[in-house]
């Protein structure tokens, strides 16, 4: 089964606040739309951790180290199941070492 994604306004300021021009355009073009591809399957939405109101995805991503895209239900979609990615983190060179 198939699940409807969308990207609210709000990620394209969290991108444009963390990676320079370049770097924001890859990833609008290669991360992100894996990202939305994956959260559109039922098996990948129902395998994520709950986090705040909704579900966290973490990834090692294309044009950047690794990012976190928080989803929930959308409520502005009247079509069962849709989601919409709310918020996203990224860290450009990888995740931070411990």
């Amino acid at each position: 089964m198939s699940r409807p994604v969308r990207v609210a306004a709000t990620v394209d300021d969290d991108v444009a606040t963390q990676l320079d021009s370049r770097r924001s355009a890859e990833f609008w073009r290669r991360d992100l739309p894996a990202a939305v591809e994956l959260l559109s399957f039922d098996a990948t939405w129902e395998s994520l951790p709950v986090h705040g109101g909704g579900k966290r995805m973490t990834l090692e991503g294309l044009s950047v180290g690794a990012f976190h895209v928080f989803v929930a239900l959308d409520d502005l979609d009247a079509r069962p199941g849709a989601l919409v990615v709310y918020a996203v983190d990224i860290w450009p060179d990888g995740f931070p070492e411990a």
